[in-house]
């Protein structure tokens, strides 16, 4: 009785790690083959069905920092975050679902319709890996690309505030100086 006692739970052990070795994380273990993203290579799809990991996970080094782009396509209202060596690095926009078709990655980047995101890795090996958070339509077929360098950021905004603050202080001094 007690020797089947123990065989009982080496077997119990051993279906519990069957089974907890079936939910591995793809974000932590790249798959053999997996595409390298091409720095400067235009866009890649990867695909998906429903919430969760994407069927792709893309590889590259470089000795620079890298611009990582990701857009949705087709159908808006899918989200997707992003994992760079099974850390995640950032997610798409949200946006609301829609019947809007678009098959163009820059039209559909440029837009904000379709959820997109910019995210700045350092030089280095990475995997990059996707999950979807928000899924519409049951399936989905989205891009991602790599530039050299990392993401620019919109000038706009940087002057704008400070102008502002200046533009404020002028009109206060100009107020104060007709009082007296």
């Amino acid at each position: 009785m007690k020797k089947l006692l123990i065989v009982s739970l080496i077997l119990l052990t051993l279906t519990g790690f069957a089974s907890a070795s079936a939910n591995i994380d793809p974000s932590v273990i790249p798959c053999v083959g997996d595409p390298p993203l091409i720095i400067g290579g235009g866009w890649q799809s990867f695909n998906g069905n429903g919430l969760g990991w994407a069927g792709e996970i893309f590889t590259f080094s470089s000795d620079t920092s890298v611009c990582i782009y990701v857009t949705d396509l087709y159908l808006p209202g899918d989200v997707f975050e992003i994992y760079d060596n099974g850390v995640l690095i950032g997610a798409t926009s949200e946006v609301p679902v829609g019947t809007i078709r678009e098959s163009d990655p820059d039209a559909a980047y440029a837009s904000d319709i379709w959820s997109s995101g910019k995210f700045t890795v350092p030089g280095g090996s990475h995997t990059i890996t996707i999950k979807s958070i928000q899924e519409w339509g049951g399936v989905y077929t989205a891009k991602i690309k790599a530039e050299a360098g990392p993401c620019s950021v919109p000038e706009f905004p940087t002057l704008a505030i400070p102008m502002t603050f200046v533009g404020g202080f002028l009109m206060i001094a100009s107020a104060l100086r007709r009082e007296h």
